[in-house]
């Protein structure tokens, strides 16, 4: 049944996450693809029991703090309108920054300038994410041409050898399942 209705969204997937449509607007088209009427109030309850990670939101509230703590997310409107008030996010991030609002997503960088206007700061000055990926970078990089056993092409120049490259989802396009040389690597949180 999940696979069914995943199947069944996928055809409106992306246009609910740019914002292009609603699930209000898509709805008796996807319960036509279902062959089965569903009572929309139901989605509501389905935002909620979204799984939250607990600790990470306890996380999220004490760096607070002492920092900007945000949200970007490519997601729809109306799920993560339900989840601000179902969860109170708002008490906790600032800026949420919704997808489907933008017209964005994370493969473009619209919705990071939006996120970055609101914080009234430059790219430059997003100093966590900046560090996050300089430390992920040198201990992946280190750890990897220390073990690898299929040369170095950094250190030799020989094509077909291995060689990495880190970017992020803030300064670069998503090459993930369009390259097979692409490895995705997702970072919540390193000390």
């Amino acid at each position: 049944a999940y696979d069914q209705l995943r199947n069944a969204f996928e055809p409106f997937n992306n246009d609910l996450n740019l914002g292009k449509t609603t699930h209000d607007e898509i709805w008796s088209d996807l319960c036509a693809a279902l062959k089965v009427h569903i009572d929309k109030s139901l989605l509501r309850g389905a935002f909620e029991s979204t799984p939250i990670n607990h600790e990470m939101l306890e996380l999220a509230r004490n760096l607070r703090q002492h920092y900007f703590v945000g949200i970007i997310t490519d997601n729809k409107k109306d799920r993560i309108d339900c989840l601000k008030r179902h969860l109170d996010l708002a008490a906790v991030f600032d800026p949420i920054v919704v997808s489907a609002e933008v017209g964005s997503g994370k493969e473009t960088s619209p919705i990071f300038a939006r996120a970055l206007g609101h914080l009234r700061i430059a790219p430059d000055e997003s100093v966590f994410i900046d560090a996050v990926v300089a430390g992920v970078t040198d201990r992946l990089q280190t750890f990897v041409r220390a073990n690898g056993l299929n040369g170095d092409y950094s250190a030799t120049g020989v094509p077909g050898q291995f060689d990495i490259e880190i970017r992020n989802s803030r300064d670069h396009a998503d090459e993930f399942g369009t390259n097979p040389f692409v490895s995705r690597i997702m970072v919540g949180w390193t000390d």
